[in-house]
């Protein structure tokens, strides 16, 4: 302490004395309490102004480096990396030897801005509670089921809700407790066409999140089914009911003796089918067969329908029986599938009024079985949740030369925005584009003449949490490429090490104190 201190804080103790001395002497004892406490804040204000009043504070010794605040950075980190640093507000203008990024790290576009010898350090800020990845099914046929799957990031300390809402009702629910945990939600679209449905998140009386998912259920495609029965059973003919119902052509073919047959023709015109052929099994997309059917069957007619299956792409699904042996659930078989069942009984949920599970079950056994139909186009789009105002990666496999893709938004009413596309320089099929979304909500995509394939932006702010954890892992993961360390101890020693350091108090702060305190005596006085 300097003579001037020892000088100041002597008189503002003598001033102080003679202060309280004078005000308890008076006769008038109202507000004694309060007007020695505003002499005393009177008195230390005014020997404030006069000491040089400092505060202790951490900062980045060395060389000053460059500080980059990203999306959800720590206030107080970013104080005391400021103390020392130059924020950073163009990486393409970045001419510093290091660079600490805070929050929850970089865009692609803003790694790759970086010059390979900046030194970078990463600081992620803790993630929030909320959806940490998510997928469903985007895209289901009449009667599937829309199961809507992800994983959760608790921090509430609470158990939380999530809700599925659609077509103004509450769909499905689940509950969780723990603070990281998978979750599962289903619903059968009961929509045709596009629906949005709602995903909210509730702990207690809060609402945590609430997010949208978009629902294609696509058209209905009418099928040709074989059925292959080896005796009359309540299963086939509830099947082959259910199958006509939906639009399919069937055809069943029921042994009822040594080959004698039954047929039944549904949606379709007859024909004769007691003998398998090539020509026969090119008009079904489906073959339903009772094991032991197939097993009854001559060996020519056998290998005519492994044959259909491998080539054609014919699906084949087996009702098994005790004798059935080497075959997994599904499996490939050249181009086409064989799926196995054990189920004999489905019809009973027909009786039982469980007309939506039925219809589930066997459109999805019918999905995996079927022949794949010939797509002329097929879209991709990258990120997997399109955000407006980012751009999005539009991939096209097709046959076509010098292909264009037109974009348009649902009920907008303008013109198509055309793409134009870069070829793969060794997947001649393979073509690719970039499209800044300009709205959100349904988009399509289409060549001139082909058939319209959508899909969905979101708005910005949607789905933060998965945004948030893409860029911190993402930011990681080049950090770790670029073979640098994540820790604050590696990350150059003698430039990054904190030390300590005196910050000097605003001197303003002390002139509003005796402003204050004066004013309070004065007052006080005329009362």
């Amino acid at each position: 302490m300097s003579i001037w201190n020892y000088i100041v804080v002597c008189l503002s103790l003598l001033l102080l004395a003679i202060s309280l001395w004078w005000e308890v002497r008076r006769e008038n004892k109202a507000r004694l309490t309060g007007r020695v406490i505003a002499t005393i804040l009177l008195v230390a204000g005014l020997a404030a102004i006069a000491l040089p009043i400092t505060y202790t504070s951490s900062r980045i010794a060395g060389s000053r480096e460059g500080v980059l605040l990203t999306e959800g950075y720590d206030p107080d980190s970013a104080r005391v990396y400021l103390a020392s640093g130059i924020e950073v507000k163009d990486l393409k203008d970045l001419h510093l030897p290091a660079l600490h990024i805070l929050g929850y790290g970089l865009t692609g576009d803003e790694r790759d801005a970086i010059l390979p010898d900046v030194r970078v350090q990463f600081h992620p800020s803790p993630m929030h509670t909320g959806v940490m990845a998510v997928d469903w099914t985007r895209r289901p046929l009449p009667g599937q089921a829309c199961r809507v799957q992800g994983s959760f990031y608790n921090t509430t300390g609470r158990p939380v809700k999530l809700l599925l809402f659609g077509t103004g009702s509450l769909l499905d629910s689940a509950e969780l407790r723990s603070q990281e945990a998978d979750f599962e939600l289903r619903t059968v679209p009961v929509q045709a066409d596009r629906a949005v449905y709602k995903l909210t998140v509730v702990a207690g009386k809060d609402t945590v999140e609430q997010e949208t998912i978009p629902v294609e259920v696509l058209p209905a495609r009418p099928q040709k089914i074989l059925i292959l029965a080896a005796s009359p059973d309540f299963e086939n003919r509830f099947l082959a009911g259910w199958l006509s119902e939906k639009g399919h052509g069937v055809v069943v073919r029921t042994a009822i003796s040594r080959d004698k047959y039954d047929h039944a023709f549904l949606n379709t015109p007859a024909m004769a089918v007691d003998h398998l052929s090539s020509s026969l099994l090119a008009q079904f997309d489906v073959v339903i067969a009772d094991a032991a059917e197939l097993r009854a069957i001559a060996p020519a007619e056998h290998a005519t329908l492994w044959n259909a299956i491998a080539e054609k792409g014919l699906g084949l699904v087996i009702k098994a029986d005790t004798l059935t042996r080497g075959l997994d659930s599904v499996r490939m078989h050249g181009s086409g599938k064989i799926l196995l069942t054990t189920l004999h009984t489905t019809y009973a949920r027909l009786l039982a009024g469980e007309r939506k599970e039925y219809a589930s079950l066997w459109t999805r056994i019918l999905q995996r079985a079927a022949r794949e139909k010939e797509v002329t186009d097929r879209w991709y789009l990258s990120p997997a949740l399109p955000e407006l105002d980012h751009p999005v990666n539009i991939q096209l496999q097709s046959a076509a030369s010098m292909p264009q893709g037109l974009l348009e938004e649902e009920d907008a009413g303008d013109a198509p925005v055309s793409v134009y596309f870069e070829q793969h320089p060794f997947l001649p099929f393979y073509w690719s584009g970039v499209y800044w979304p300009r709205t959100s909500g349904w988009h399509a995509v289409h060549t001139p003449q082909g058939t319209r394939s959508w899909w969905y932006v979101w708005k910005a702010g949607d789905w933060k949490n998965i945004r948030r954890r893409d860029r911190l892992e993402g930011t990681r993961q080049w950090i770790a490429a670029r073979g640098e360390k994540n820790s604050r101890g590696a990350f150059g020693r003698s430039a990054s090490a904190i030390e300590a350091h005196k910050v000097l108090v605003a001197k303003g702060w002390f002139y509003l104190l005796l402003v204050l305190s004066a004013g309070f005596l004065w007052v006080e006085r005329r009362i």
